[in-house]
């Protein structure tokens, strides 16, 4: 057969335009038939002749199932991910409701859900400024904008395909504090939960009262989605281990994994975490009267009422408490102290935790007029460099 020769379609018997030809395994197929096939379909060429009439052939059942779709709920703005409303099928089309059949969107059952990831993808563009003759310059440094692109893959054990990946926004989002930029990713984490069949946890934007900063959709669905399913989320879709995200216990949300600017280490959020701040913002409260400062050297300080005092401080009777011991050479032990493990804020009198097993820290002595410092219970009372008490 000839480069010219004349061809036929193997599926619907028509002859094949010039440069019309879609080529199959085995065979040949028309430009008609080819869009009669799924969207999401991508291996027409290694799928034979039959393969692709069964293919062609589900479609058309498809078209029945169209009318009985009910929409239940909706995610996304193009490209939109349509839920029916008793939780069985999902379909995803461009189409909007009331418009299935013209683009016969494929009926998908739930059940062939396997996973579904999210995923924030940033870009950026560099912002420009004039010289002295009017010429477009960059800045220097150079300056950027960044906008983010809020992604799902839903991943499936069906026939055909086995993802279909899905941009819930159609327009820029700039910000990863605006309201915008949480909405989105408010609606991420609410079609996850919905095409895996989880609760859907009812997500608000968090602003704290002393700084008015978000608290993460993530942290909040994350706990949300544990809260109401009872377990610890297991990885391939059903928690938020595919996207990279996990909790270190008691870490204060130390981002082990997650990183919503990639590359960015989020400089370009304008946020950075001071080292052993507390990460107060994350959803990490210390134990209540706890009085331990977490910063190095910071010193440590007692929780009010601990009764502590210092060794060598001295013994100070309780007023009216019946015993005078004059000239008896008598020191009293001092009473144990009561300290609060800074990693699990439980509260302890000896050397280690008796929870999690973190050594107490060391009390500092700081000399106050040449700054001499003496750590541990064994300081002296004086500095031995100026004889300053201590």
């Amino acid at each position: 057969m000839g480069l010219f020769d004349k061809k036929f379609c193997d599926i619907c018997g028509e002859k094949i335009r010039f440069l019309g030809n879609h080529k199959l395994e085995d065979g040949n197929m028309c430009g008609t038939c080819n869009k009669k096939m799924s969207p999401f379909f991508n291996g027409r060429r290694k799928t034979t002749v039959a393969e692709m009439k069964e293919h062609l052939a589900e479609r058309e059942a498809n078209l029945a199932k169209l009318p009985q779709f009910v929409v239940g709920s909706v995610f996304g703005e193009g490209k939109k991910l349509y839920i029916d409303a008793t939780g069985t099928n999902f379909i995803v089309t461009y189409a909007s409701a009331g418009n299935f059949e013209k683009d016969n969107p494929d009926v998908i059952p739930l059940s062939a859900v396997t996973g579904c990831n999210t995923d924030i993808k940033e870009n950026r563009e560099e912002e420009y400024t004039k010289d002295a003759n009017g010429n477009r310059v960059s800045y220097n440094p150079p300056r950027y904008r960044y906008f983010y692109e809020f992604n799902l893959t839903i991943l499936l054990n069906w026939r055909w395909f086995n993802e279909i990946k899905i941009t819930l926004n159609s327009s820029k989002v700039e910000g990863l504090q605006s309201a915008q930029y949480h909405n989105y990713e408010s609606m991420a984490m609410q079609a996850r939960a919905a095409i895996l069949r989880q609760p859907v946890p009812t997500m608000t934007t968090a602003y704290q009262a002393n700084n008015m900063t978000p608290q993460s959709m993530f942290d909040q669905f994350a706990a949300a989605t544990a809260a109401a399913a009872g377990t610890t989320m297991a990885q391939n879709g059903t928690g938020y281990q595919n996207a990279g995200y996990q909790a270190a216990p008691n870490a204060g949300y130390q981002n082990a994994g997650y990183q919503a600017a990639p590359n960015a280490g989020y400089q370009n959020a304008g946020y950075q975490a001071a080292p052993n701040a507390g990460y107060q913002n994350a959803g990490y409260q210390a134990a209540p009267n706890a009085g331990y400062q977490a910063a190095p050297n910071a010193g440590y300080q007692a929780a009010p009422n601990a009764g502590y005092q210092a060794p060598n401080a001295g013994y100070q009777a309780a007023p009216n408490a019946g015993y005078q011991a004059p000239n008896a050479g008598y020191q009293a032990a001092p009473a144990a102290a009561v300290w609060y493990c800074p990693n699990c804020g439980t509260s302890n009198e000896s050397a280690f935790c008796k929870n999690c097993g973190t050594q107490k820290p060391q009390a500092v002595k700081i000399c106050t007029n040449c700054g001499w410092k003496a750590e541990g219970p064994n300081a002296p009372a004086f500095c031995p460099q100026c004889g300053t008490k201590m």
